[in-house]
């Protein structure tokens, strides 16, 4: 946990890039952006039960 998510969206932002879509594989602990992109959605593949501030959430099955 404590994945600053930040910089990849800047990256994108910073050089112009157009993407479809960003998806992200993550625990969701961290530190997100402000504010969600514009234009292009955000899909978050978690692998815990943790709430992200934007974006659709596909849950990974977890280990029993």
């Amino acid at each position: 946990g404590g994945t600053d998510f930040r910089p990849i969206f800047k990256y994108i932002e910073d050089h112009d890039l157009d993407p479809a879509f960003f998806i992200g594989i993550t625990d969701l602990w961290g530190t997100f952006p402000t504010k969600a992109p514009d234009d292009y959605p955000v899909i978050w593949c978690a692998t815990t039960n943790a709430a992200a501030p934007f974006g659709d959430i596909l849950r990974l099955p977890q280990e029993k």
